[in-house]
């Protein structure tokens, strides 16, 4: 038992650390990584984008997402903002086919 104690203290200073990074602003949790795939409504299908970049504006801690088409349109943007996720860009399909059903009843 004492090996499992160790080792549950040695996770909770990790945790601390983590805690102390994040209040110290140094800490970034982010919606999604390279590599993911991300979904965007477009005119009457859903496109794919593979993230390739991610930035943060240590400013305002603004995130911005650089990407490669993987499938469908919008070959000529390079990226999005972190604040159109959940509004214009969706990390499911689902969430993305749902956007793309109301986007077609409000048209």
């Amino acid at each position: 038992c004492a090996e499992e104690h160790e080792q549950l203290a040695e996770w909770l200073e990790e945790l601390k650390s983590y805690k102390d990074l994040e209040e110290q602003g140094l800490l970034v949790r982010l919606p999604c990584k390279v590599g993911d795939t991300v979904y965007v409504p477009t005119r009457n299908f859903v496109s794919e984008l593979r993230i390739t970049l991610v930035s943060i504006d240590t400013n305002d801690m603004a995130m911005y997402f650089s990407w490669l088409l993987n499938s469908g349109i919008y070959p000529n943007l390079d990226g999005f903002s972190g604040y159109e996720l959940g509004e214009t860009i969706f990390l499911t399909r689902e969430e993305a086919e749902k956007k793309l059903k109301e986007m077609k009843k409000n048209a």
